[in-house]
């Protein structure tokens, strides 16, 4: 069960999905991104990823170490040891909680662990490695403006 809508993000708008999760936005975002769950298991949970409406991936999970549904910001970050990281960090904090990265399932996941790919069974993605540099070359696009994540 997959529900589409488009919010605007220039004026101040208030969003409320299951489980009473409520934000605020009050500003304008270049880029921003869903991950809608699809399919939750006792092991894995099953997403996909929308891109500026569009949808881009699917997603794999952890479910006992998943994310709360709420406000992420999703940042590129470049270590000294020249892999590219997309590193998930809460709005009002600076450290990160989370991160989208390559890899086929989700047993090597650590907490906040989501994998980008193609779904090929449950918690598994294929073409994991290629979809990752896909999604960091559009977001190296918007680089130096905010891009946002949203867990519904």
């Amino acid at each position: 069960f997959v529900f589409k809508y488009k919010i605007p993000f220039v004026a101040s708008v208030s969003l409320c999905f299951k489980k009473n999760i409520c934000w605020t936005e009050n500003h304008e975002t270049s880029m921003e991104m869903f991950i809608f769950r699809t399919r939750t298991h006792p092991d894995t949970t099953d997403g996909v990823l929308e891109v500026d409406g569009e949808k881009f991936c699917d997603t794999a999970e952890r479910t006992a170490d998943r994310l709360p549904y709420g406000t992420y910001e999703v940042k590129v970050l470049h270590p000294s040891a020249g892999t590219e990281r997309l590193v998930i960090c809460r709005p009002d904090k600076r450290h990160s909680v989370g991160e989208l990265l390559a890899g086929n399932g989700t047993n090597t996941l650590r907490r906040g662990g989501i994998v980008v790919g193609e779904h090929r069974a449950r918690g598994l993605c294929i073409r994991s490695r290629l979809t990752f540099e896909r999604l960091l070359e559009r977001l190296k696009e918007v680089r130096g403006q905010e891009m946002a994540l949203y867990i519904v």
